[in-house]
């Protein structure tokens, strides 16, 4: 099989057939190409919707009511985060690990991103470390992002306080430059760090 040509079919056909692209032959499966490259294309947008990450209106839409998350004003990345997390509320099982996994899970970071600390009160956790970088990938509001974490934790638990880190800093220098901290060059701008 290796011998065959996907990309021009009519030379597979025997020597003793016309072959230039002005013949019947050429037209007949290049048609039949054209078709088998339709199907393929319809086969994968299919399959691409039933990835969450890549749905999007009605079907995103129908994803919420299979969760039984109301989309209210939120965005499609905003509604597939309130998807994701309330499908991370229903696996996670409460301890300090699966809390973890399931924020990883919903925010799409790493679990070396995020750091959960317990309080000296009872039943109180301290969000230390999660990346505004997350954030500001989610298109969430702190407050958002909060109460969705709070719905990933056990009943029971408060989380009393957090702290997301951003990549603003000043210099020591006058003259040093870095694209990735300090003020960004325009609004929605690509230089420049984050609160």
């Amino acid at each position: 099989m290796s011998m065959f040509n996907s990309t021009n079919h009519v030379k597979n056909l025997p020597d003793h057939y016309k072959k230039d692209n002005e013949s019947n032959n050429y037209r007949i499966l290049e048609v039949e190409k054209c078709a088998v490259n339709d199907l393929k294309a319809d086969i994968a947008s299919v399959l691409n919707v039933l990835d969450l990450n890549e749905a999007s209106g009605r079907t995103l839409d129908l994803y919420g009511e299979m969760m039984n998350q109301p989309r209210g004003v939120a965005t499609d990345s905003q509604y597939i985060y309130m998807i994701k997390s309330k499908i991370m509320r229903n696996i996670s099982s409460g301890d300090y690990g699966s809390v973890v996994r399931a924020i990883c899970m919903t925010f799409d970071c790493d679990p070396s991103e995020v750091l959960i600390l317990e309080k000296e009160e009872p039943c109180v956790v301290e969000l230390v470390v999660l990346p505004l970088s997350v954030i500001n990938k989610a298109g969430l509001t702190t407050r958002q992002t909060v109460a969705m974490i709070k719905q990933l934790l056990p009943v029971g638990i408060t989380l009393e306080s957090f702290l997301f880190e951003g990549t603003f800093t000043f210099s020591t220098l006058e003259t040093e430059y870095d694209t990735s901290a300090g003020f960004c060059d325009v609004e929605d701008g690509v230089i420049g760090g984050y609160f």
